[in-house]
């Protein structure tokens, strides 16, 4: 049992943006086979950039509320306790269109201490419907 983990969230520190919030407990290592995460997303929230991984299999769980996901451009409403299965190659991106908060974990396989993510351009549908939250700055 000496190397059993319990984290708690309250104790993590996030480590973007307000509107999405990253929590990694745990990194990259010998004793994690995987990789995790969890995402609370504000309304209006969209995870960028939109990515695939080259090598790399990520599995999202819903925990809380409902978003968005665009897999190779088209978009799939998840909600609480819904899980979604993003084999390598696949773009993804998630947005909280909503009026609740979206909260997901993410686990990530395999496990490497070098990224695969290739960015690729947000889906030009995502940009136009992007619920525009005050405060926002556009651009044209």
């Amino acid at each position: 049992m000496s190397n059993v983990k319990i984290i708690h969230v309250d104790d993590l520190e996030p480590r973007l943006p307000p509107t999405r919030r990253v929590f990694v407990p745990l990194p990259p290592s010998a004793d994690a086979p995987v990789h995790v995460g969890f995402v609370f997303m504000e309304p209006g929230g969209l995870m960028t950039p939109a990515h695939y991984h080259t090598r790399k299999t990520e599995v999202y769980f819903v925990l809380k509320g409902n978003g968005i996901i665009t897999l190779n451009g088209e978009d799939h409403e998840v909600g609480q306790y819904g899980t979604v299965v993003v084999p390598p190659g696949v773009t993804h991106i998630w947005r909280n269109p909503h009026q609740t908060p979206l909260e997901y974990l993410w686990i990530m396989h395999p496990v490497d201490a070098e990224s695969d993510a290739i960015s690729v351009d947000t889906p030009s549908h995502i940009i136009v419907e992007r619920t525009v939250r005050e405060g926002d700055v556009l651009h044209a």
